[in-house]
């Protein structure tokens, strides 16, 4: 897909490979939304300080239990 490789261009190499790893581990399923508290890939809690960063969304956060890349409910919802 060519917008997907466009994209791609755009993101660090590192934060790629991270992605691509955990895409391969958990099922094609890298990226988790933050509810209420909790990671939606693995239900573990995220302490509050990172779930307020975690909106912020200046940077890449993933999850300490299933190491799947988090994202703020607010953000896929605005």
């Amino acid at each position: 897909n060519a917008q997907r490789e466009e994209i791609i261009k755009s993101i660090d190499p590192e934060d790629l490979a991270y992605y691509e790893r955990i895409s391969s581990v958990k099922y094609g399923e890298a990226v988790a939304v933050v509810r209420k508290g909790s990671c939606l890939g693995c239900y573990s809690s995220i302490p509050p300080q990172k779930a307020i960063e975690i909106r912020t969304a200046d940077k890449f956060y993933s999850c300490e239990s299933c190491g799947r890349i988090l994202i703020a409910e607010e953000i896929i919802t605005a």
